[in-house]
């Protein structure tokens, strides 16, 4: 029984390998589930049996590149020895740690025709992060180490400033690089109403 288990999850993960390189070569509408299946030399109801859909598929590529950024996030976020405001600074530098990882995909979405990836890709990214971003924001404004009155609107424009640095084709020229980054914390030290120089980001 072990052994099934193991050999349908290294199956599982041989499909989710083989359509991220296809959708990385010809994008996410112009691969079909026969590509995806002939990439593994596999039954197209092999296919079927892991995953209701390509979309289905999308999703746990999806997953698979920001899962472990969900447990980091969560480790720091659970964390009762840590100052809040260094504990929203670590959870920072996790996500942009994590993009710069995942930077030939974020390239990739942002090409002609994969809107679809782009979109499922943020709203994973964003449905992950924003809960335990928005959990420490509250537990330090209760501390007052914050001034947030919306501890989850926050969390929400905060992850979408992070976002948009990974939107902008001109990241890797080094005085814009460190010019957004400066920025960042001068915007994460007001929004949040820090008065000390706590946050210290590597982009």
């Amino acid at each position: 029984m072990t052994r099934i288990t193991k050999d349908r999850q290294e199956r599982r993960q041989e499909l989710i390998e083989a359509s991220k390189r296809l959708f990385l070569q010809r994008g996410y509408d112009q691969t079909a589930v026969y590509d995806i299946v002939k990439e593994v030399n596999v039954a197209q109801g092999t296919f079927y049996y892991h995953f209701a859909s390509k979309a289905d598929l999308l999703e746990a590529v999806v997953e698979s590149r920001f899962g472990g950024l969900e447990d980091e996030v969560r480790d720091v976020a659970s964390d009762p020895r840590e100052d809040d405001a260094q504990k929203v600074n670590d959870i920072i530098n996790q996500m942009l740690q994590s993009f710069t990882a995942n930077r030939e995909i974020l390239e990739f979405i942002h090409q002609d025709g994969n809107m679809v990836l782009h979109e499922r890709l943020m709203k994973t990214a964003f449905d992950l992060l924003v809960p335990l971003l928005a959990q420490t924001l509250a537990a330090g404004a209760q501390k007052e180490r914050f001034d947030v009155s919306h501890p989850e609107e926050t969390a929400e424009f905060l992850v979408a400033a992070i976002a948009y640095l990974f939107h902008q084709p001109d990241l890797v020229d080094p005085k814009r690089l460190e010019s957004m980054r400066a920025t960042l914390e001068l915007v994460l030290t007001r929004v949040l109403g820090v008065q000390d120089d706590q946050f210290h980001l590597k982009v």
